[in-house]
């Protein structure tokens, strides 16, 4: 499965290994399992109070969001 400069969250099975935070712009591959994770809104709604957003935006939150995630076996950055 392929994204380009679309948000893919990445979970490392264990924490067994982390990735440098300052690769962005580069070609990052993975290999694990990819599934759906939902997010509900009581917490995507509480997620943007912590990020200070005002009440009016965050009374528009009314979807959960769902996103792919990749559970990871490795990753090789290039």
């Amino acid at each position: 499965m392929l994204f380009r400069s679309a948000p893919l969250l990445v979970r490392t099975r264990e924490h067994s290994f982390k990735v440098p935070k300052d690769i962005a712009g580069r070609m990052v591959y993975v290999s694990g399992t990819v599934h759906w994770d939902t997010t509900d809104v009581e917490t995507l709604r509480d997620y943007a109070k912590d990020e200070g957003k005002p009440d009016s935006i965050v009374a528009t939150i009314n979807e959960p969001e769902i996103i792919p995630v990749v559970e990871a076996d490795g990753i090789f950055v290039r």
